[in-house]
């Protein structure tokens, strides 16, 4: 009989420490619960890709040929952030629009941080010289930089050579023409 009173309280002390388990339990995953909850959302949530306001956004390269007889031809490389690019090309006369998606912007970003913003706007053109303009923007501001291809700087020459080279390995979409402004000088749509 003794053992039997025993073998009873030590099953009873055993549920009571069980019933003291389980309690426990009970409260640490209520509090946890919401804590684990609120860490799976934020290592599952997607990253923002809106762009910050100190980075390029939008790299254009613009080809001009001087003082050429009407029709005008047309060569402008667009390179967004998003990874878009549009390439505007043929005669002011018959423009043609293509476009692409390209995934180096990241590099070609970091090129020009590091030198473009420290050259000036303009370099001397003689007259009648082919010129290119180059500009980015970055923080909403844009920089342009107005060239002609003797007179630039070697690193200004590196960087038109940069965007030039991803434009190249871009699969362009075929040519879609845009139309031409009517007399009543409507813009393009």
């Amino acid at each position: 009989m003794a053992c039997r009173r025993r073998l009873c309280a030590c099953l009873n002390s055993q549920d009571w420490v069980k019933e003291k388990l389980i309690k426990r339990l009970k409260l640490i995953s209520f509090l946890l619960v919401p804590v684990l909850f609120a860490l799976s959302a934020t290592a599952f949530a997607k990253p923002s890709k809106a762009p910050s306001r100190d980075k390029i956004t939008e790299i254009v390269l613009d080809d001009h040929p001087g003082l050429a007889a009407p029709p005008t031809p047309l060569n402008k490389i667009v390179l967004y952030a998003d990874g878009r690019a549009v390439w505007l090309s043929g005669t002011t006369d018959n423009p043609v629009r293509r476009s692409g998606r390209f995934n180096d912007f990241v590099k070609l970003s970091a090129l020009f941080e590091k030198k473009f913003f420290s050259f000036q706007s303009f370099y001397p053109l003689g007259p009648d010289v082919p010129f290119t303009d180059l500009e980015v923007v970055r923080a909403e501001q844009r920089k342009q930089i107005r060239f002609s291809h003797p007179d630039q700087p070697l690193e200004l020459w590196g960087l038109e050579m940069a965007v030039r080279g991803v434009a190249s390995t871009i699969k362009w979409q075929p040519s879609t023409a845009i139309r031409p402004a009517s007399k009543s000088k409507t813009a393009f749509p």
